[in-house]
């Protein structure tokens, strides 16, 4: 829905059937929309038969067909839409989403922003900000930095959200490895994403170091678990003093 509002925000003309289901598709039928501007229109195009023009007529989808001359569509509708919550959006913000996200928690400060629904843990905005920031601090101490790929093999966990602003904000892609795969699965995943670093899940160690000797260009594992064995605790990230962290913001921004 935030894509249709924001699709909707710059007044889309919409003047044939496939125009109109793209819409209905990508709303699921429900987006509700008002008709600020009508008009009739010449329209010298040959009619096909999945060509019939359609007038929106507010809070429905109407079918009304073209005027024919010899076979050819001279006159239509054409319907200008405008998001009826405009007025109340807020514009989209100049930057990348992380740098978005950071400020966000930042003045959400000690509300609660994560739960773990199966230990029941909570983050604040504030923990999960600082969380953030040292993992990234830490991260870039390793060098890991922009165009670095991470995997992470773990179940849903708190860690997430952590690693994910972490990676994105030294500019890096995280990709996602479900805990079940199976060996060749894995390599599979990491030889075709580029990724070279690892956050495994606690008891997915030996998975991950046997997969990184048949890829052999991991750079290092990280374990929410204890650690030892060729794999680092997360812990240490998070225990970083954090003065490394600096966020990448070197993006393109759409006018």
């Amino acid at each position: 829905m935030t894509t249709l509002s924001g699709m909707m925000k710059w007044r889309p003309i919409l003047k044939t059937a496939s125009d109109i289901n793209s819409i209905r598709t990508l709303s699921g039928g429900i987006f509700k929309y008002n008709v600020i501007q009508e008009r009739t229109l010449s329209m010298p195009t040959r009619a096909r038969n999945s060509g019939y023009l359609h007038k929106l007529e507010c809070k429905s989808f109407v079918t009304s067909p073209s005027v024919y001359q010899n076979g050819t569509a001279t006159k239509s509708k054409e319907c200008i839409l405008e998001c009826p919550f405009q007025d109340s959006m807020e514009p989209i913000p100049k930057g990348s989403v992380t740098t978005h996200i950071m400020k966000v928690l930042e003045e959400n400060g000690e509300k609660v922003a994560l739960v773990d629904g199966v230990t029941g843990e909570k983050l604040t905005s504030n923990d999960l900000l600082q969380r953030a920031k040292k993992v990234a601090s830490g991260l870039r101490r390793r060098h890991f930095g922009p165009g670095d790929i991470l995997c992470i093999i773990a179940s849903n966990t708190l860690h997430y959200p952590t690693t994910f602003l972490a990676v994105s904000s030294n500019g890096g892609i995280l990709t996602l490895a479900s805990p079940g795969y199976n060996e060749d699965e894995l390599e599979h995943l990491l030889k075709n994403s580029g990724a070279t670093w690892i956050v495994t899940g606690e008891g997915l160690e030996d998975l991950a170091k046997s997969v990184a000797k048949r890829t052999g260009n991991i750079k290092e594992i990280f374990t929410l678990g204890p650690g030892g064995d060729g794999c680092v605790p997360f812990q240490e990230l998070l225990e970083d003093p954090g003065d490394l962290y600096q966020p990448y913001t070197e993006v393109s921004i759409l006018e």
